[in-house]
């Protein structure tokens, strides 16, 4: 026969570890997650940077701009004449 005591007893028996595990379990979340997301997010910076130096360092784009002021020189040039 099953009594209240023992409903109650079978409770406080399982109730009590899963509920620690579960605080345990948050407070873990709580400490560990912002490393994790300000490694991420130093990783995502340093992978921006990378990219950064690789365009400053390239010469494609002063390129372009240096074809663009040609143009624009030429266009002015001819609408001025």
């Amino acid at each position: 026969m099953v009594t209240w005591a023992l409903v109650l007893e079978t409770l406080v028996k399982w109730g009590i570890p899963v509920i620690a595990a579960a605080i345990i379990g948050f407070i873990v979340k709580r400490v560990i997650d912002p490393k994790k997301q300000d490694n991420a997010a130093g990783a995502k910076l340093r992978r921006q940077q990378a990219w950064d130096d690789a365009a400053r360092a390239s010469r494609v784009l002063e390129e372009k701009c240096a074809v663009q002021i040609k143009d624009m020189n030429t266009a002015i040039d001819t609408k001025f004449e």
